[in-house]
Order: structure tokens, then C-alpha cells, then sequence
């Protein structure tokens, strides 16, 4: 699949777009599936569920912290950046 139409198809999900941005309104932490699930009040199996295909897209990163698992917005990522900015100006935070 092509870039752009993984992008689209990751984007085109109300949890994954839950999931986005509530990793975009904490970018000064990485967050547990568990975390994630509290903020954006998504269920944790769907949060486990949703995330390795954020993962997979590029824009979000995950590592392993012990038992933990930790994610946080790829900062590195062009559309994640701009998924921050369309965050912060539609004031969904």
C-alpha cells in the first residue's frame, strides 16, 4: 500500500483520531495503553487495538519500557505535525 493511502486509511477512524489527539495534547510525556484509554475515554482494548496501526503509519512511536509499553506522537512526522497544529487551533485539547 502506498503511503498516502495508509496515512488515509490510519486517519479515516474516530479511535485512531481519539488516539492522536490525545498523544497531541501530551507531547511532554509518553503515555501507557492505559493512560491513553483515561484520557481520550476509548476503552483499552481499543486503544490496544488501534495502536499498531498508528505505529505502522509512522506517526506514532512505541518502545518498551520493562513490562511497560510507552507511546508518544512521532514528532518526526510531517502529518503528525500538522495533526499537533490542527489540534491546538481547533482547540481540542
Amino acid at each position: 500500500m502506498y503511503e498516502k493511502e495508509k496515512i488515509f486509511k490510519v486517519l479515516g477512524n474516530y479511535a485512531r483520531l481519539k488516539i492522536l489527539t490525545t498523544l497531541a495534547t501530551h507531547l511532554e510525556e509518553e503515555l501507557t495503553i492505559y493512560r491513553i484509554a483515561q484520557f481520550s475515554k476509548l476503552k483499552k482494548d481499543s486503544v490496544r487495538h488501534n495502536l499498531p496501526l498508528l505505529v505502522g503509519a509512522g506517526l506514532v512511536d512505541g518502545r518498551t519500557y520493562g513490562a511497560m509499553s510507552l507511546y508518544a506522537l512521532n514528532e518526526n512526522n510531517l502529518v503528525a505535525k500538522q495533526w499537533v497544529e490542527f489540534v491546538e487551533k481547533a482547540r481540542l485539547s
